[in-house]
């Protein structure tokens, strides 16, 4: 028997403030699960705001997962004071579940 998935190739770079609008169009499209987990709580919406505050800060990291030209996922790294820095990951809904573990 062989256990075989095929693979997505995934492109991963450093998001910069001409990006704001592919993070806040994935943010809108999340599922309200996924809102739910990535920002403890259901009822987060401003994501405009959010994403605005997060890419003023030159101390905050956020990266991008690209599948082709299509954003699918997003890596924060939010300063929060003394070098301490609060991370979050969500991926795209159709994406979710595709990875491997062992």
């Amino acid at each position: 028997m062989s256990i075989v998935k095929s693979l997505i190739k995934l492109e991963f770079r450093e998001l910069r403030s001409s990006d704001m609008k592919m993070v806040i169009d994935l943010y809108n499209s999340l599922s309200s699960d996924s809102i739910y987990y990535r920002f403890r709580g259901g009822f987060f919406k401003d994501f405009e705001k959010y994403v605005k505050s997060v890419f003023s800060d030159s101390r905050n990291i956020v990266y991008g997962a690209f599948l082709g030209n299509e954003l699918v996922g997003v890596l924060e790294a939010v300063y929060i004071s003394d070098g301490c820095y609060e991370m979050a990951i969500v991926v795209k809904d159709g994406y979710q579940g595709r990875g491997y573990w062992y």
